[in-house]
């Protein structure tokens, strides 16, 4: 169940989208329909929180081209060893001329190949960057670079567009104003728990992903009527749900 709610200071929080899903399906392949869908009943917002499980190079193009909509979250952590390596040579080390199609190393050699491939019939199209396997062998860096003794090293990028709202996407956690924005996202966290608690979200009551759509949906109507009424009433929200334990101690 993937929920979208607003997160506006002076007004109740309130769900404008709910998209269900089978549970082998990855949150990226969700981000697309829900802003489409957000776009046909005129709900777009101008910023859009999201984790990092949302977000990718074709996402962040797609959202600012189609829906000129801000999509305000973390790219995924590269798993890579040279990025996990203390002083691992990671792909923000090399330096990429698009125009020439060359990548120089932190040492400073020049890639031998650049290819356009694509990772399947239909999959997306990405740049396979190739070094010399003799320049590598006896590079003093290598083992900050490559762990293959058979080939030298091999860069894996994104297209140019692509790349670059990668590499600029990864830069804005350090911004103060990304924090502000990406900490109001922590909500949502409260409203799944709601749902949880109070509603028995976790327990679907019919069969069929188009029913269980519909008790997702039904879910979320009640917790608007809930925050509706809470609103109107001037029930001051809990920016912090306090435990039992917690609770009777402060009690004592």
């Amino acid at each position: 169940m993937h929920l979208t709610e607003t997160c506006e200071p002076d007004s109740p929080n309130l769900i404008t989208q709910v998209y269900t899903t089978a549970a082998s399906v990855p949150d990226i392949k969700a981000t697309a329909p829900i802003e489409q869908s957000l776009a046909e009943r005129d709900l777009l917002p101008a910023k859009h929180m999201v984790d990092a499980g949302y977000v990718s190079s074709e996402v962040l193009l797609e959202s600012k081209g189609h829906h000129q909509l801000e999509l305000v979250g973390p790219m995924r952590v590269d798993a890579s060893w040279q990025s996990l390596a203390a002083n691992g040579y990671e792909g923000k080390h090399f330096k990429l001329d698009w125009e020439g199609q060359k990548a120089e190393c932190p040492q400073g050699e020049t890639s031998s190949k650049w290819q356009t491939k694509q990772a399947s019939r239909e999959g997306p199209e990405y740049i396979l960057v190739s070094f010399e396997r003799k320049v590598c062998g006896c590079c003093k860096a290598r083992e900050q670079c490559t762990r293959n003794a058979k080939r030298g090293r091999l860069l894996r990028l994104r297209p140019h567009a692509e790349h670059e709202a990668i590499a600029a996407q990864k830069q804005r956690p350090n911004e103060p104003e990304f924090k502000e924005l990406f900490n109001r996202r922590a909500g949502i966290e409260g409203t799944l728990s709601q749902a949880v608690r109070v509603l028995g979200l976790r327990h679907c009551r019919y069969r069929g992903l188009e029913k269980t759509e519909l008790q997702h949906i039904l879910t979320a109507v009640a917790l608007n009527l809930v925050r509706l009424w809470n609103w109107w009433e001037e029930v001051p929200r809990v920016s912090k749900r306090i435990s039992r334990l917690a609770a009777l101690k402060a009690v004592a």
